[in-house]
């Protein structure tokens, strides 16, 4: 008997533990569901949502003109890099073909090349007429190696309308406002190149000169203002290019 009741004994302290602990996981598990729900429920007020659209509102205005500068920037950036391969390319031409190779800005082309007189913002082609000679002009025969169209509005294609010349720069005699290039007979900026790569202008003397190119947004505005927003594509006696930012640099 004394075995039978120490094992009944037993058996009614294990169920009552185990009552106990199904009792503790339950109530653990109510309060899990509870801060669950509760987390669920939980979300941005009317007024809070408010101030969120507002501070966005507000950074976005503050960034925008920062955003809008540092696209044209990098448009002039794009246009500066365009031109300064363009002259690289003329002097690799010229020395590879062992002739004369010139540049020459603001050229109208007419047939055969194109069906009507067209503008183009410069045009790259082998200087060696042979009646003329090598003159820094684009005479009708002489191969185009390169060109770039100027749009309608006057503005050449590849390039943004964020990019102009800055014609407050340049002008001097000898040249046009832009450019301090010299100018060939046909008034256009030119610069030829030999093949030993030194730069020649119109008559074949030495020449060197500058392109000055502007963010369009920031023509007019003071020399100090528009500074960072000037690309110069500078091209010495020597032959050496390099992209200028701006007047001070």
């Amino acid at each position: 008997m004394a075995i039978l009741e120490l094992f009944l004994h037993i058996i009614k302290k294990a169920s009552t533990h185990n009552q106990t602990n199904i009792t503790t996981k339950m109530k653990s598990f109510t309060l899990q569901n509870k801060i669950l729900n509760r987390h669920k429920a939980s979300g941005f007020s009317l007024v809070e949502l408010m101030i969120a659209v507002a501070i966005i509102g507000i950074l976005a205005v503050i960034a925008t003109p920062a955003i809008i500068t540092t696209l044209s920037d990098m448009r002039l950036s794009s246009a500066a890099r365009d031109l300064y391969g363009v002259i690289m390319k003329a002097k690799g031409e010229a020395a590879k073909r062992n002739i004369n190779c010139t540049l020459v800005f603001n050229q109208v082309i007419g047939p055969p090349t194109f069906a009507a007189n067209t503008t183009c913002a410069y045009v790259l082609f082998v200087d060696n007429n042979p009646t003329l000679g090598r003159n820094s002009e684009y005479d009708p025969g002489e191969e185009i190696i390169t060109y770039l169209v100027k749009d309608p509005q006057g503005v050449p294609s590849a390039w943004s309308t964020d990019v102009s010349l800055d014609l407050t720069q340049g002008g001097a005699p000898g040249s046009i406002p832009g450019f301090t290039l010299p100018l060939n007979d046909d008034g256009n900026p030119s610069i030829s190149f030999k093949p030993t790569s030194i730069p020649t202008g119109n008559g074949g003397g030495l020449a060197n000169g500058t392109v000055f190119l502007i963010s369009t947004p920031f023509i007019g505005t003071p020399i100090l203002a528009r500074d960072a927003h000037q690309r110069n594509i500078v091209i010495n006696q020597a032959g050496n290019v390099r992209i200028r930012r701006g007047t001070i640099d």
